[in-house]
């Protein structure tokens, strides 16, 4: 199932209202920007373990990257609709359950995607 919502504090409410596996952010979003909707769901127990993709045309993927920890991955922005379907499927393949927790094992998938 998508969600979809329109500006970053839509985004907010719907990760806490439904907590999804996985957030799809724009940097640059209206009302709430993709940090400060980041920063709020990192301090949210219940959202701070949620895979996250970050995208970003401004170049500061790897500085979100070590500001949001380890379930982040930033994709530079625009992306072929091919390189979408890729990246969401390894995404959603390590999203899986799996043995171990996501924090262990969705670093080792992440690091093997392309961007």
């Amino acid at each position: 199932r998508i969600l979809l919502a329109h500006n970053g504090r839509t985004a907010l409410d719907i990760a806490q209202r439904e907590e999804p596996d996985l957030l799809l952010l724009d940097l640059r979003m209206p009302e709430l920007d993709g940090i400060g909707v980041l920063e709020q769901v990192r301090q949210d127990p219940r959202l701070r373990e949620m895979a996250v993709i970050v995208i970003t045309a401004t170049g500061l993927g790897e500085q979100i990257a070590q500001f949001a920890g380890e379930m982040v991955i930033t994709l530079p922005h625009p992306l072929a609709a091919g390189e979408w379907l890729h990246i969401l499927g390894s995404v959603t393949a390590a999203l899986q359950p799996v043995p171990g927790t996501v924090a262990e094992t969705l670093p080792a998938h992440s690091r093997a995607l392309p961007g």
